[in-house]
């Protein structure tokens, strides 16, 4: 996958808890203002963590790491 998620968990500004690029696919989505990239602004919808369903969010993880 092309990503430059193991960078950004590397970032002095990043305060989340992900220690791989699924958890932090993951951490994205269901906590988006963890992390914002600089200057991109903080616009993600903050209640997917509550409106979507856990195998839900796990299957979008699964999607995204396939993306190339």
């Amino acid at each position: 996958m092309k990503t430059t998620a193991p960078e950004r968990m590397k970032a002095s500004d990043y305060k989340g808890k992900a220690t791989n690029i699924r958890e932090y696919i993951i951490e994205s989505i269901v906590d988006p203002s963890i992390y914002v990239v600089g200057g991109y602004g903080d616009f993600m919808p903050k209640d997917y963590g509550k409106s979507l369903a856990g195998p839900v969010i796990e299957r979008m993880a699964d999607y995204l790491l396939q993306l190339e």
